[in-house]
């Protein structure tokens, strides 16, 4: 069991790299990688995209922004 979870979190780690930004002519382009159909689309499917969506428009409305 103690390997098991020592190799997940080794195959979690190489895996997952580190998200990255790009800013490019004035633009901040945001993905969302989630599975839409199948197996774990309950988990993170729509809601995750609609949870995005509301966090920018969160953050929009807290720069004094309201788009």
């Amino acid at each position: 069991m103690k390997r098991l979870i020592s190799l997940t979190a080794l195959a979690v780690t190489l895996g997952c790299p580190g998200a990255q930004a790009q800013y490019t002519d004035g633009a901040i382009k945001i993905g969302v990688m989630n599975d839409m159909s199948g197996t774990y689309a309950h988990l993170g499917g729509q809601g995750s995209v609609i949870a995005a969506r509301m966090a920018v428009k969160d953050f929009g409305a807290a720069q004094g922004d309201e788009g």
